[in-house]
């Protein structure tokens, strides 16, 4: 996909309107939203859907994802109460799409109607979004390709 596309996607379907970030690489969703667009500014370049990470975490940190359950409530503030997401989980997962369920169930049953999503994960690294379902199921609609991971991101690390 080229980024005239992937940048029309994004308006189309809301998801710049609705960025979220905590720590990941920006600390602002204005530098996000900056970060972006100037990614997308040459429109014949190609881009992946890492671009769009939010956030992001080790698999291997399922053992204790204490930091991981506060980075996703980071991006959740002012939808849930803190405490009542903190003790809906587990201690430990063995996948991130178990977490990511656990996560979804609670965010549903606080009548929450975003979602965390799962991006194509490199390596062991987990890159997620927290979107309007909405949003997400446009941006699908409308052809973002959220399961592509473009070679040249293959290296790329949120620390």
């Amino acid at each position: 996909m080229n980024n005239a596309t992937m940048h029309q996607i994004l308006i189309e379907s809301g998801w710049l309107d609705n960025l979220n970030c905590d720590g990941c690489v920006h600390t602002n969703v204005n530098d996000l939203r900056q970060y972006i667009l100037e990614n997308l500014a040459d429109p014949n370049g190609e881009s992946g859907v890492l671009l769009l990470t939010e956030e992001c975490f080790d698999s291997e940190n399922l053992y204790d994802p204490y930091g991981t359950l506060n980075d996703m409530y980071d991006l959740a503030v002012g939808d849930v109460d803190k405490q009542a997401f903190m003790n809906a989980f587990k201690d430990a997962y063995e996948t991130p799409e178990a977490l990511f369920d656990d996560a979804n169930r609670f965010l549903a049953s606080q009548g929450v109607d975003k979602a965390f999503y799962i991006l194509p994960q490199v390596d062991q690294m987990v890159f997620y979004v927290y979107k309007p379902i909405s949003v997400y199921q446009k941006a699908l609609e409308l052809g973002l390709p959220l399961d592509v991971v473009y070679e040249w991101w293959e290296d790329d690390e949120c620390e």
